[in-house]
């Protein structure tokens, strides 16, 4: 059983309200890019690397969310050399940002790719990447 609200608390009504899912990323972008080459290029060079024997050749990026958008951006270095794979999880467009426009450095690249979404993801319409997957090639997984 509940136990009774406390004296005072003021009993909600009806649904509580939904929290705005923001679809553009934060005026930082550029920065989080910068940010985002930094540590790929560090990593790619770094005695981490050399002392457990990392092969350079095996950079997976992984990016979820807004941090899709960061590594669209030329200089982070995300669709770059030094990445040979990438998954991009729930990545985020709008209408007026679409997916194909924003992830086309993405779309074009010929390493493996795998992109993982949801039918009732709400930061990118499925529909977009549906009209965007002609351009995908074979080396992508949805």
């Amino acid at each position: 059983t509940q136990s009774p609200p406390p004296k005072g608390a003021k009993k909600s009504v009806g649904k509580p309200a939904e929290k705005a899912i923001p679809r553009e990323p934060s005026a930082g972008l550029a920065d989080e890019a910068e940010q985002l080459s930094i540590l790929l290029n560090e990593l790619t060079s770094s005695r981490m690397m050399k002392q457990y024997s990392i092969d350079p050749e095996k950079v997976v990026l992984v990016a979820k969310g807004f941090g899709s958008r960061v590594a669209m951006v030329p200089e982070s270095g995300g669709t770059g050399a030094k990445v040979k794979a990438s998954v991009l999880f729930a990545p985020t467009c709008t209408p007026e940002n679409g997916f194909k426009k924003i992830y086309a450095p993405w779309v074009g690249t010929k390493i493996p790719r795998l992109l993982v979404v949801s039918r009732q993801d709400p930061t990118c319409d499925l529909s977009q990447i549906y009209e965007a997957a002609p351009d995908f090639g074979a080396t992508l997984a949805l």
